[in-house]
C-alpha cells in the first residue's frame, strides 16, 4: 500500500537527506587544508541517529526495533547506510536503545551511545540532540536507571 506524504513528512525526509549530505560534505570549500574533506564528528553522527530514529518511527508507525530499520532510512542516500550508525572514534556500531517512544519520553533520555569509546569515555546522544562524553560507570548507571 502506498501512503501519500504530507508536506511536513516530506520536509522530514528532506532533512535526513540534507543531514547525510552535510555529514559527508562539511568543509568542501577551500580551507587551506590541502583539499581534504573532514569526516563528520561522532556528535554529528549521533544526532543523525536521533533524526533517523524519528523518521523511522514516523514511517513505521512505531519505534524501530533493529539496525536494519534505521539503515533503511539512509538507503536512499547511501550505498553503505551502516556507516551512519558507526562510531568514527571506536569503529563500532553505536548502541541504540530500541523501542523508545521519543514523543513521550523525557528529552534527556539516552537514544544511542558508543559501544567502546576512547580513553574510557563514550559519547552519547539524548532525545533532544545533546551529545556528551561519559564514563563506563555513567553508562551503567544510565542503563540501570532505564531498566536495561
Amino acid at each position: 500500500m502506498i501512503r501519500s506524504k504530507n508536506t511536513a513528512a516530506q520536509c522530514c525526509d528532506f532533512s535526513i537527506l540534507y543531514l547525510a549530505i552535510l555529514a559527508v560534505c562539511v568543509g568542501c570549500g577551500e580551507s587551506g587544508g590541502g583539499g581534504k574533506v573532514p569526516e563528520a564528528s561522532d556528535g554529528d553522527m549521533l544526532r543523525g541517529v536521533v533524526t533517523s530514529y524519528r523518521n523511522a518511527t514516523r514511517e513505521l508507525g512505531r519505534p524501530p526495533k533493529d539496525y536494519s530499520e534505521l539503515e533503511a532510512i539512509f538507503a536512499p542516500v547511501s550505498n553503505n547506510p551502516a556507516e551512519y550508525l558507526t562510531s568514527k572514534r571506536d569503529g563500532e556500531k553505536f548502541v541504540v536503545v530500541w523501542g523508545l517512544n521519543l514523543a513521550s519520553s523525557p528529552p534527556d533520555t539516552v537514544v544511542a551511545y558508543e559501544k567502546t569509546g576512547v580513553d574510557g569515555k563514550r559519547m552519547l546522544v539524548t532525545i533532544d540532540g545533546f551529545t556528551r562524553e561519559v564514563t563506563d560507570t555513567e553508562i551503567s548507571q544510565l542503563e540501570a536507571k532505564a531498566g536495561r
